[in-house]
Order: C-alpha cells, then sequence, then structure tokens
C-alpha cells in the first residue's frame, strides 16, 4: 500500500510505502497457526495541527520492519487457548532547526491468553513480557548526545464476566504491570482494579457503567491480545508511556422502535504521567491532566439502504501542570448529522455535515504566556465507494472540508487530526483475497 500527500499548508507532506504479507495455517480443526511480515518507510513533515502552532521545516522518516507469529488451539468448545510473538527493528530520526536525534531500536514481546466459556461466568486470563533497547544519538550545534536504554515491561490480568441475575453482566478484574527502565529509568509496580455492569433494564434499553485503572502498555505495534474494553468503554488511549490512569462514566443505549436506536454516555479520565521538570534541579516529577468524554447519537434507518441521524461529541481537557504542556485547558463541542446510503449492489455513498465549537488556553512555549482562543466553523465530508463482490474488499473516493473551510482548531490528537483543514481529495482501495 502506498500513501502520498503533498500537504495544504508548507512542511505539512507525508509519504508512506508499506508491504505486508500475512498467512494462516489450519494445522487441525482445533490448531491453528498465523504469521505476518510487514515493513513501512514512511518521511512526514509537521503534520501535528495545533491551535496556535509556529509551523516550521520538522521532518520525521522512518524504516521499521515487523515480524508477528499468532497462535490457537481449541481444547474444547468451552476453552481455548491464544499466543502471540512480535518482533520489530526500526531506525527513526528526527530534524527541525533546533536539533536533530537518529535512533535505532529493536524490541519484543511475548503474549498468552487463554479464555474459558460457561452458562454463567466467562473467563479470560493472560500475561505478556516486552523488551525494547533504544540507541539514540541527538546534535544540537553540531554537538552530540549519545544515550542507550532498555525498557522491561511484564503485566499479567484476569477479566471475569459474570451473569447474575440473567439480565446483568458484571465485569470484574485486575491487571498488574511491572515496568522497569525506560526514557526516565522509572521503575513501576502497579496494580489497576477493573469493574463494570452491563444491565439490560428493559427490552430495548441497556444501562453500562464501568471504574478502572490502566498503565499505559509498552505496544511494539500497537496490538495487544488483552481486552481493550470494559463494560463498552475503552481503556487504551495513545497516552504516553507509563501514564496511570483512571476512568469513570456511564452511558445509556436504547432501541426506541425497530428501525430507531438512541445513546448517551459520559466518562472522565484523571491522568498522572512521569516525567523531567523543565526547572532546575530537573528532577523526575509527574504531569496531572484531567479529561471529560461525552457522546449523545441518535440513529434512524428508515429504508434498508438508508441510515441517517445525529451525534454530538464533547471533550474538556484540562492540564495541571501548564509549563509543561502546549494546552492549558481546552473545550470542544462537535455536532454532527451522519447520512448514508447502502446499496445492495455494493454502490455506496456518505454525507458528514458537521459544526465545531472550541475554547481554549494555550501556552506554545514555556517562557511565553498562556493565550485564550477560540473558534467555530462548519465542514462537510463526503464519500462514494464500491464494494467489491464476495467481500473481496472496497474502492472509495473521499473529500474531506468539500466547502474548503478554513479554520483554527486543535485536535485532542493532533499529530492524527480528525477535520481537514482545507479541502482534500483521495481515493483508497482495500483488496482481500
Amino acid at each position: 500500500m502506498k500513501t502520498f500527500a503533498e500537504g495544504f499548508r508548507q512542511f505539512d507532506d507525508q509519504d508512506h510505502n508499506i508491504y505486508d504479507g500475512f498467512a494462516q495455517l489450519s494445522l487441525s480443526p482445533r490448531t491453528s497457526i498465523q504469521a505476518e511480515f510487514r515493513h513501512k518507510e514512511f518521511e512526514v513533515g509537521d503534520i501535528a495541527h495545533l491551535f496556535l502552532d509556529p509551523y516550521w521545516d520538522e521532518r520525521q522518516w522512518d524504516n521499521r520492519d515487523m515480524l508477528r507469529l499468532g497462535f490457537h488451539h481449541s481444547f474444547a468448545p468451552s476453552s481455548d487457548l491464544i499466543g502471540s510473538f512480535m518482533y520489530l527493528e526500526s531506525k527513526p530520526s528526527f530534524h527541525n532547526p533546533i536539533y536533530d536525534t537518529m535512533t535505532e531500536e529493536t524490541g519484543y514481546g511475548i503474549e498468552a491468553q487463554h479464555i474459558y466459556r460457561s452458562q454463567y461466568f466467562n473467563l479470560v486470563v493472560g500475561a505478556g513480557h516486552f523488551n525494547q533497547d533504544k540507541n539514540e544519538t541527538t546534535i544540537i550545534s553540531g554537538a552530540r548526545y549519545p544515550s542507550n536504554y532498555s525498557t522491561e515491561h511484564t503485566n499479567a490480568y484476569a477479566y471475569s464476566y459474570l451473569n447474575y441475575p440473567e439480565n446483568v453482566t458484571w465485569t470484574v478484574g485486575v491487571s498488574a504491570d511491572l515496568f522497569n527502565g525506560g526514557s526516565l529509568t522509572v521503575n513501576t509496580q502497579q496494580v489497576n482494579p477493573k469493574f463494570g455492569v452491563t444491565w439490560n433494564l428493559f427490552p430495548g434499553t441497556t444501562l453500562r457503567g464501568a471504574i478502572f485503572r490502566t498503565f499505559k502498555r509498552t505496544l511494539l505495534t500497537d496490538q495487544t491480545i488483552e481486552p481493550t474494553q470494559v463494560a463498552g468503554f475503552n481503556q487504551l488511549f495513545d497516552d504516553a508511556d507509563q501514564t496511570d490512569a483512571w476512568r469513570y462514566g456511564v452511558g445509556l443505549d436504547q432501541k426506541l422502535t425497530e428501525h430507531l436506536f438512541a445513546g448517551v454516555e459520559y466518562s472522565q479520565r484523571d491522568l498522572d504521567t512521569p516525567t523531567i521538570s523543565q526547572t532546575p534541579p530537573f528532577a523526575l516529577t509527574s504531569t496531572g491532566a484531567h479529561e471529560n468524554l461525552g457522546r449523545a447519537y441518535l440513529y434512524w434507518v428508515p429504508h434498508p439502504w438508508f441510515a441517517i441521524g445525529p451525534e454530538y461529541q464533547y471533550e474538556w481537557e484540562r492540564n495541571d501542570r501548564i509549563a509543561l504542556n502546549d494546552t492549558v485547558n481546552l473545550e470542544t463541542h462537535r455536532f454532527g448529522f451522519n447520512i448514508g446510503f447502502y446499496h445492495p449492489s455494493g454502490f455506496f455513498a456518505r454525507l458528514r455535515p458537521m459544526y465545531v465549537l472550541q475554547t481554549g488556553e494555550f501556552r506554545i512555549y514555556p517562557w511565553n504566556p498562556i493565550t485564550s482562543a477560540d473558534s467555530n466553523f462548519f465542514v462537510l465530508d463526503a464519500s462514494i465507494g464500491y464494494r467489491l463482490p464476495r467481500r473481496l474488499g472496497l474502492i472509495e473516493l473521499v473529500a474531506r472540508n468539500l466547502f474548503d473551510e478554513s479554520f483554527r482548531f486543535q485536535d485532542t490528537d493532533p499529530r492524527n487530526p480528525s477535520v481537514a483543514y482545507q479541502r482534500m481529495l483521495f481515493g483508497r482501495w482495500t483488496l482481500s483475497f
């Protein structure tokens, strides 16, 4: 697969080349193995979109090889064993007008998991071990500053899903992380309780709630076989490594009629991330942050070919140690409307108008004053495509920000923007054999 984009502003370009091979073999009706090899090359400029971002000549390169092996064995209809092995070699480098870095990285990860199912409860138990070695050189004004460090991370977990009474599913679990090393030389032992409940109050009505703690995993390829959600609430986020986070959430999903669905969800995350202070004596400290996430939706299927409905998303992010963050306080409201057409022949078309309102307080550098700013704008995304017969893949033409609106906006994940800052047209195709 190849992706290339020149970008809609200076220094905002990217070029990706990905080569992937995958094979799966059934050794018996109960046992199967799989293997995947992926080679990725990419070069990107300053693609992070911040509200007050001073765009400059920033560039990243990487040449990465990843091998993944998988194993599955079924002891019985109620008992399964899953195994995973990953190996990674990577050579990222980075440049901006202030400094350059060159890195050589190798790592591996081993995971195993057992799944047991019964009439009244299910049990998922697993463990993993991850190792990374990095050799990094930073060049500032011609002077070279080498650094070498290793990361050892071992985790174990158990999730039980209890059905009692019949219309209630309780999620009770725990995970443990043992982390050693990393760029900050941190040694951590953390226990993470997991609790969730899914209650079918009435036919068509589902109430969900969850409270759980997480530790930002060492993920070589952003993949894991550990359960990724508790009662429908995601527990894996792209936080900084070693982030300690609690999440509290509640949600309600309602089937109003045979063709009308509605729901609402609200959660809060409290984060604590190890970091180095930017003032003497440059000691190990932590950065606290808080995130509130809300969502409401209404989906209507008036005809098997059509699906429409409004959606609202709310995000509020606050950082405690403002001297260490670009974003001090950020509040975002998104009002969207989804319109979809799906023909049995495989042809489909989608429209998504969205209005965004954002207010925030920002600091570009620690020595600069805090700046308050706000923005509101309207964007329209559209796409048309065709699904190939027999699930062989799809072809799609996508237009983002169709009316070419200009605005200021900061995503929660600035390096993966969800909104196009100028009109963007691109095509994509996926083939499966």
